[in-house]
């Protein structure tokens, strides 16, 4: 049966996530980041983290700043805040005690698994379905890292 958890976001309101526990012998913990409108029960984030949890890898996924049950304005969010979000999400995890050594983005969130696995706590890989390539740079000229240093 899946878990229920909530964390806050950067920006304040609470995300809503659910983590899918492993079946078996535990391998690891994940983090699956979901696509730029999508949310935590898109068809990519509900069956990849259900087959990684029938594997043995308890995943994580939540939903985005003013997406489906989390609170807060989708508005408000931007790469950034998707990006921070995710760091918190690893923080939550490693706080349970089931650190996550693994990111999977979808699409834009792809690309948000990337830059927040640089310094996210405890995470050794990271995989993406359809991630677009260097989003930060494009779309948002820079990523700001926690503690105010921008990304290269």
């Amino acid at each position: 049966m899946p878990e229920k958890v909530r964390f806050k976001s950067v920006v304040g309101p609470e995300l809503s996530g659910v983590i899918d526990l492993p079946e078996g012998e535990i391998r690891g913990w994940g983090i699956f980041v979901h696509g730029f409108t999508l949310g935590k029960n898109s068809p990519a984030a509900s069956r990849v983290s259900k087959q990684l949890a029938r594997e043995g890898i308890g995943m994580l996924r939540y939903d985005n700043l003013g997406l489906g049950d989390s609170e807060g304005d989708w508005g408000d969010g931007s790469f950034t805040v998707k990006v921070q979000d995710t760091i918190r999400a690893a923080a939550l995890m490693a706080e349970r005690g089931t650190p996550a050594d693994l990111l999977v983005g979808h699409s834009w969130g792809g690309s948000a698994a990337i830059a927040a696995a640089a310094v996210a706590t405890g995470v050794r890989a990271v995989a993406t379905i359809g991630a677009p390539g260097l989003m930060q740079v494009r779309v948002t000229g820079s990523v700001t890292r926690p503690g105010g240093t921008a990304w290269s």
